[in-house]
Parts: structure tokens; sequence; C-alpha cells
């Protein structure tokens, strides 16, 4: 692939995540799918479905109107804060992998201005969520082995759980953005230069910064100030997935971009790619402060029925009527994890775990066709015409 920072990336941008759908792959290694709008059904390995090429990479950068208008319309949490203020700040620069605004780069900018910046920015999206779906792996483990305690007894912890979550969100998202910030700086220092004098101040300063933001921002999960906050961070790697899974797909993303399209006509000098993009990787985790405070809990919903559970290529489905503007007024999601086991994020039904029959079994598999672009996946051939 070449160095990073000169790759253009990868071509597949997969929606749905491949580690995922392996529950539902046979013992061949694939999916048995239906497309919705013809009625073919056919084999296909989980890395040959659910993508789009490109999808994910950004052509063109976010611009400070966008961010204006994206804060105007109400989807934030609270960017007064610091933290907040730095998380817009980070995941813009981030993206648009140009870091010469990031005020705690200042000791650099000077002599770096003008290289903190690649044609690279296209692909760095497509690298957040690969970072949302390797924190995930934990929590998905448990869940597969039907332990959902780590969330549910820890987020009765009212004012730490929220103090907790906020860690977890700015550490993860913006340790991850300053690791990439000064492994950009370093290979433009190396790449730029052949005045070692000038290339070794350069490497001193880039230390010194880490060590400075690094009080703040780069601390691992070991330290001992944050000890007493780890137990939050699942919760956060999960909320930061789900509601990310939930409006990434191509179906959600597009309907994003309408909307997005639908503002531009009175702001023209917005870039509607752009709202889509702060949405998901801003406002979604963010909409977990909601969660917590209106205590959603995690339900699992166990099927030994003859009737499998199926998913497609929307796996996160809101099991209430959907509103796209203000989406955390009304949400319960659903989350098919394998044929047998499905989890509700949810405070408006049960609140314990349940076994389900074939009828209740099938009322959950047409959800997940009726919220389906065009593909459903399943394991067994039965399940792809009990939904009917």
């Amino acid at each position: 692939m070449g160095n990073k920072f000169d790759s253009k990336g990868t071509v597949r941008s997969h929606y749905v995540c491949r580690f995922y759908l392996e529950p539902f792959t046979q013992d061949n290694g694939k999916l048995i799918c239906k497309d919705i709008r013809n009625g073919k059904i056919f084999q296909c390995a989980p890395q040959n479905i659910a993508f789009e090429n490109d999808m994910y990479r950004t052509q063109i950068e976010i611009t400070k109107q966008d961010v204006e208008v994206f804060l105007k319309k109400g989807f934030h949490n609270n960017v007064s804060d610091k933290n907040e203020a730095k998380l817009v700040e980070g995941l813009v620069s981030y993206i648009n992998n140009d870091y010469s605004a990031m005020s705690d780069l200042w000791q650099l900018i000077s002599a770096l201005k003008n290289d903190l910046r690649t044609d690279r920015f296209e692909r760095n999206q497509e690298e957040l969520f690969a970072l949302y779906e390797e924190k995930f792996q934990g929590p998905y483990n448990l869940l597969l082995n039907r332990d959902n305690n780590w969330y549910n007894d820890v987020a009765l912890d009212n004012q730490s759980v929220f103090e907790g979550y906020t860690i977890a969100r700015t550490q993860m998202v913006l340790k991850h953005i300053f690791i990439n910030a000064f492994e950009l700086m370093e290979h433009v220092i190396g790449k730029k230069t052949t005045n070692r004098k000038f290339e070794k101040e350069m490497i001193e300063k880039i230390k010194e910064v880490k060590r400075m933001i690094g009080e703040q921002f780069l601390q691992t999960a070991t330290d001992e100030e944050y000890l007493p906050f780890t137990k939050y961070f699942p919760l956060f790697y999960f909320i930061n997935f789900i509601s990310s899974q939930y409006f990434r797909t191509r179906k959600n993303y597009n309907r994003m971009l309408l909307n997005a399209s639908e503002i531009q006509k009175r702001i023209d000098t917005i870039n509607p790619v752009s709202l889509p993009i702060l949405f998901i990787h801003y406002q979604s985790p963010a909409m977990g402060y909601k969660f917590i405070q209106k205590n959603y809990k995690i339900i699992f919903l166990i099927n030994n029925s003859d009737v499998p559970f199926v998913t497609s290529d929307q796996p996160v489905v809101n099991a209430v009527p959907e509103d796209l503007i203000q989406p955390s007024e009304g949400i319960e999601f659903y989350y098919p994890l394998s044929p047998n086991l499905a989890i509700l994020y949810t405070n408006l039904r049960w609140c314990e775990n349940r076994e389900i029959g074939c009828d209740e079994a099938k009322d959950w598999n047409r959800l997940i066709v009726s919220k389906a672009e065009r593909f459903v996946f399943s394991k067994v051939d039965c399940s792809m015409t009990t939904f009917n």
C-alpha cells in the first residue's frame, strides 16, 4: 500500500462491519442473501456485500462555514465546553488532514503551517469508522456471550457515568487525532528537509508538544487518575458504535445528504456532504448523554424458536417512528447479533431479558426487512421466507 500519508486509501467502503456478519454465515463462510427489490436469493461472502466504492472518501474539505451552519442547526451537545470545542476542532482538522488551525499544536505551526496537510484527507473518515469498530470489539464479544451487566449495572451511577463517558469520548477521539497529527508532522519533516539541524529541532518540538498534550489527552487507560472511570469506557464504545452504525449505512447516509441539500438551497455557500460527516462523528456519540440520562438499557431477545433472526444492510434499526432531525427524542435501537440473539437498546419497553417465540421472531424480521435498503442476510434458507 505504500506510506500511510501518500496512500489514496481503500476503494471499498463497507458500511456494515464484516465481523458483525460472521455469526450469520454458513459453514462455508457465506451469507444467504435476499435482494428485496427483485426477490433473488444468492450466497455471498461478507466482504463482497454491503459496501460502496469510495462512499466515505471525502473529496472536499469541511469549511468553517460548514461547521457554523452545523452548530446553528442545533446538531451539537455543548460546544461552549472546552472539551466539546476541542472535539469539533479536532474532528474537522483530522478529516481535512489539516492541523494548522489546532490550538494545541501552536508551538509547531510557525515552522510547519504550510505542510500540516496532505492530499490524503479523503481516507480519514473511513479510518474513524475502523477505530469505532476496533473499540466496539470488547463490548460486542460480551454481548455475544449474553452479558449486559457491564452496561446496565454501571449506567446507574448518575454523575460518575457522565464524567466517565466524557473522558472516554475525548480520549478515544482526540488521542487518535493527535497521534495521527504527530505521525504526519514526522512524515513531513522527514520528507521535506535535508537540513538535519532543522529536522532535529522540529523532532524535539514535537516531543515537547506531545508531553504537553499528553497531560490531558494522551493518557492510557491504566493511568491512575483514569482508573475510577475505565469501567465506563465500554458504555461509550457501545453507544458510539451503535449510533454511528445506524447513521453510516448507505440508506441513512443518503437520507442525510438529501436533508443537507435542502439546507444548501437556503445557504448556498455550504458543502452538503460536510453536514452528515459532522453529524455522524460528532453528534451521534453526543446523543449518548441523553441515552444515559433517560436510563436506556441493553435488553436481550433470546430466540430459540424455529425462526432465526435475520439482519440486513441496515443492521441497526429504530423500532419507533424515525426522525433524523431530532433522532434522540424517539429511539429504540434493535440490533440482531446472531440467528438466536438480538438486543434492544431502549427505555420504552420491558426492562428484562426475555425469550421469544416464532411469531415475535417473525415480527422482528419484518422490521429488519422494512428498514433494509436492498439486501437481507440470513444463515438458513427458511428465514428468508418466514418473515413474509
